[in-house]
């Protein structure tokens, strides 16, 4: 139901072409943006797709704090992309959640920021 085709026009590796994880906010285009955004119910989704839900909520909340810290840093992503040496447009996509975030991801993100990123859940 919410997984994506492994063709996707986002042009995500394979191993990234399961699901979208912003495909799971009622309301996409306020992945990692606000807190306490609205989700797809859980009732009758399959395990697998319970798990990408629960990983798309904690996606949320690491781009939410990440963005939070990048905006105390630096003026914007694509500035603390560029003087960290990241992929702007993987980190945007990711923050968007339009791509999975992966732990290297997060690893590299959290090395680069002042202030460590704590997931609270």
């Amino acid at each position: 139901m919410y997984a994506k085709s492994a063709h996707s026009q986002l042009g995500e590796s394979m191993s990234d072409s399961r699901y979208v994880p912003r495909s799971f906010a009622v309301t996409p285009t306020e992945f990692g943006q606000k807190s306490g955004i609205e989700w797809v119910p859980d009732t009758d989704l399959p395990n697998k797709e319970l798990d990408w839900l629960r990983a798309s909520q904690l996606q949320h909340g690491f781009s939410r704090q990440i963005r939070l810290a990048i905006g105390r840093d630096y003026e914007s992503v694509q500035e603390f992309a560029d003087v960290n040496e990241l992929d702007y447009r993987r980190l945007s996509r990711m923050l968007r959640g339009e791509a999975i975030m992966r732990l290297e991801d997060l690893a590299a993100i959290e090395r680069t920021l002042t202030q460590m990123i704590v997931l609270n859940t």
